[in-house]
């Protein structure tokens, strides 16, 4: 009778193991604010990182409602100064490689079915900015996000993901022009992609 049950457990334990990885590739765009700001001028026009665009690969282990997850991702983007009447744009100098760890719960509908995610992720980013001779620099950030992941068959999904992440600046102080400070950067974003479970 053990040996039944130990054999049991084994089949048993082994499915549910194997149908608790994901693994996601998705692609976003954001719009950004902050990253920097005139102080003097009373228009207040902003350098800022402009339209940063991602492609992200995530590994993920989910146990019930639960999903904890790390990702690996590389950042391109514009660079921009904006003000009230007008935008100047420098196309693709800013460029990011980092990596996030992420929690996410399953606020809605169940695994296999339609379903609402809820989740938070810390990350660190190595940015360089190509107009420039200085040394790339890390930055940290914060993300919050609600995913919605509608199932396609058993073993696949899309990923329909609305996201804002906050972190610091990706300038330096020596790097802006008179009058500008650093500020926090707050992107918005929209992400779409595909996940399976193998």
């Amino acid at each position: 009778m053990r040996h039944l049950l130990l054999i049991v457990l084994l089949f048993s334990g082994s499915a549910t193991i194997h149908a608790q990885w994901r693994v996601a590739l998705l692609t976003g765009t954001a719009t950004s604010h902050g990253d920097s700001r005139d102080e003097i001028d009373p228009a207040h026009p902003e350098f800022h990182a402009e339209g940063p665009a991602t492609l992200t690969v995530a590994f993920a282990r989910e146990h019930g409602p639960w999903r904890v997850g790390l990702e690996l991702h590389h950042t391109s983007a514009d660079l921009a100064e904006v003000s009230v009447s007008s935008v100047v744009t420098t196309r693709d100098v800013l460029k990011a490689w980092g990596t996030a760890f992420e929690v996410a719960h399953r606020i809605a509908g169940h695994q296999g079915a339609p379903a609402l995610n809820l989740s938070v992720a810390a990350g660190i980013d190595r940015w360089t900015f190509d107009l420039t001779e200085s040394s790339p620099r890390w930055r940290a950030s914060a993300r919050g996000a609600l995913e919605a992941e509608l199932p396609i068959n058993r073993s696949w999904s899309a990923v329909i993901r609305g996201e804002v992440t906050g972190g610091p600046s990706v300038f330096k102080a020596a790097e802006l022009p008179e009058g500008f400070v650093r500020r926090t950067a707050i992107r918005l974003g929209l992400v779409l992609g595909i996940a399976r479970r193998p």
